[in-house]
C-alpha cells in the first residue's frame, strides 16, 4: 500500500496540467479569502433584532455559512486534508437553503425549532437504554416531556420537521438537490464514487492501490471553491436584500462568481 501519489506515473503532460490547476486554485483561495473579509465587512451594517428569533436565526444561518467557507479555504491551502472540503459545502448548501426560507417565511423559525426538537427526543429516548448515552438523563428528568409538548404546540400551528428534500421544494431549488446536492452527499456519506476520488490510484505496474493522503487534482479542489463561493455570495445577498441594507461589495460578489 502506497501512502503518496507520483505524478511522474503519468508523466510531462500530466505535470503541466497539475501546475495549471495549482494557479487556477491559489486564485481560487485568494478570491475566496477576499470574499470572506467583504462579507464580514458587509455584516457590520446588519441590525439585528435581539429579541426576533428568525432575525437571530437569520444572522446565525449566515455566520455559518461564512465560517464553514473560511474552513474550506484553510483546507483548500493545506491540501492533504482537502478531502473534507464537499462535506463542508453540503453543511453551507442545506444552510443557505434555511436561510432562503427563513427570510422568506419569518414563521418558519418554528420548522427549525421542531427539527431541532426531534433530534434532541431522538437522543433522549435512546438515552433511556443507550449505554453510550448514560448521564444525558441525568439532572433532566422532564425535558423530554417538556420537549413533547413544544412539538405539539409548533406541529398545531402548522410548524413541523421537514425533509432536506421538501426544504429544498420549498426554497424553489429543486434543481439543486438534485445535481450538486445529491453530488456532495456522496462524499458526506463515503460512498464508493468517493472512495474512489479520494484514495484508488494506479501503481507503476499497473495494479490498483490505495492511498492515504493522495495528492488531490487542485482543478477540483478549485472548482468545488467556485461553489463555495456562490453560496457564500448568494447568502450575503439575501440577507442584505431582506435586511434592507445593500452593500456595493455584496452586490459585487454576487455578480463576479455568477459571470
Amino acid at each position: 500500500m502506497d501512502f503518496s501519489f507520483r505524478s511522474s506515473t503519468y508523466g510531462a503532460s500530466y505535470d503541466a496540467v497539475i501546475e495549471e490547476g495549482e494557479m487556477l486554485l491559489r486564485e481560487r483561495i485568494a478570491t475566496g479569502a477576499a470574499a470572506v473579509r467583504t462579507v464580514l465587512d458587509c455584516a457590520a451594517v446588519l441590525r439585528i433584532d435581539p429579541d426576533s428569533l428568525s432575525h437571530i436565526h437569520a444572522a446565525a444561518l449566515h455566520a455559518t455559512i461564512t465560517e464553514l467557507f473560511g474552513n474550506c479555504l484553510v483546507l483548500a491551502a493545506d491540501q492533504d486534508h482537502a478531502i473534507g472540503i464537499p462535506i463542508l459545502l453540503r453543511s453551507m448548501l442545506e444552510a443557505l437553503v434555511d436561510l432562503d426560507n427563513l427570510l422568506h417565511d419569518a414563521e418558519y423559525v418554528g420548522n427549525i425549532e421542531a427539527a431541532n426538537i426531534k433530534q434532541l427526543l431522538k437522543l433522549l429516548d435512546s438515552a433511556r437504554t443507550n449505554p453510550q448515552l448514560d448521564g444525558l438523563l441525568e439532572g433532566h428528568p422532564n425535558d423530554a416531556q417538556e420537549l413533547r409538548q413544544r412539538l405539539r404546540e409548533l406541529e398545531a400551528a402548522g410548524r413541523r420537521s421537514l425533509s432536506f428534500e421538501r426544504r429544498f421544494e420549498m426554497a424553489g431549488m429543486q434543481d439543486q438537490y438534485n445535481g450538486v446536492y445529491a453530488l456532495l452527499c456522496l462524499d458526506g456519506h463515503s460512498n464508493s464514487a468517493a472512495l474512489a476520488d479520494r484514495h484508488f490510484d494506479e501503481g507503476p505496474d499497473g495494479r490498483p492501490q490505495v492511498s492515504f493522503f493522495r495528492q488531490p487534482d487542485p482543478t477540483t479542489i478549485a472548482r468545488r471553491l467556485t461553489i463555495g463561493l456562490r453560496i457564500l455570495a448568494r447568502s450575503g445577498e439575501m440577507i442584505h436584500a431582506a435586511f434592507q441594507v445593500p452593500r456595493r461589495g455584496i452586490t459585487d460578489l454576487a455578480a463576479s462568481v455568477q459571470a
